[in-house]
């Protein structure tokens, strides 16, 4: 069975080079390691770098362009916001809770919504709907 929506890792991004120098179709490589042909097209697209050679300029797969590729990728792929990143934020939120006496609940539970046009005529023209 195919394991579906997993990442290669090294090993097999490595086995995925080797057998495309050694002229093995997708297909075989697909088999062996279990995996989806789009996988294997995607890690080929990822990985793939223009290399020159004697004076002509030809397509190869590089497992550690591929592998560096991915890692890139992956950095961004998640959320890195952490507490200590809006501590900031919250000691200002307790700061007017606190001593100003906001009311959090209240306000969430007024259910008012004004969209920005209502805003900006009651502002500048003085009127009230």
């Amino acid at each position: 069975m195919l394991r579906t929506n997993k990442h290669l890792n090294f090993e097999e991004r490595f086995y995925v080079e080797k057998s495309i120098v050694a002229g093995d179709s997708i297909t075989s490589i697909v088999t062996i390691l279990g995996r989806s042909r789009i996988t294997i097209y995607s890690e080929i697209k990822r990985g793939s770098v223009v290399q020159i050679r004697q004076g002509k300029a030809c397509i190869v797969y590089v497992v550690d362009s591929g592998q560096l590729t991915y890692e890139q990728r992956r950095l961004g792929s998640f959320n890195a916001m952490k507490l200590g990143n809006i501590e900031p934020f919250i000691c200002w939120i307790e700061e007017r809770v606190y001593k100003d006496h906001w009311s959090l609940l209240q306000r969430a539970l007024t259910g008012v919504i004004i969209c920005h046009e209502k805003y900006y005529i009651t502002k500048y023209y003085k009127r009230s709907f």
